[in-house]
């Protein structure tokens, strides 16, 4: 009840527009393995779900790369980790599904159009 509460109280408060993504979306960052698909896209930020066994994310980099289908490709994209939370239960002993939230840093032109574009021609829902 406490994390209903919340959610209503925080979508009152963004500043901008979360989408839902379709499939075919990925966030990989700077120093990362692997890359994930991401959840809820906008202009200030973006959400995704990873497994977390043990290798890094990339708590360490600063900058994150799109891409979306196999064209659109925002790279170096500053940002900050707003949260990195325990999103369920474990399939295994050693590997967690997680949720990251990040914030994008100082988009420059060119990142926003890119960013406007996948959100355009990648989403599916607002919320």
């Amino acid at each position: 009840m406490k994390q209903f509460i919340k959610r209503i109280l925080l979508l009152g408060l963004r500043k901008k527009k979360r989408y839902k993504v379709k499939s075919d979306v990925y966030v990989r960052l700077q120093n990362a393995v692997q890359k994930n698909q991401i959840d809820e896209i906008s202009l200030g930020g973006l959400s995704f779900y990873y497994d977390d066994n043990g290798y890094p994310v990339g708590r360490s980099s600063r900058k994150l790369s799109l891409l979306a289908g196999c064209c659109d490709l925002v790279d170096r994209i500053p940002f900050k980790i707003v949260s990195d939370t325990n999103a369920g239960e474990s399939m295994h002993l050693k590997c967690r599904i997680k949720r990251m939230s990040l914030k994008f840093n100082g988009l420059s032109f060119q990142q926003k159009r890119l960013l406007k574009k996948i959100i355009r021609h990648h989403s599916i829902a607002t919320f």
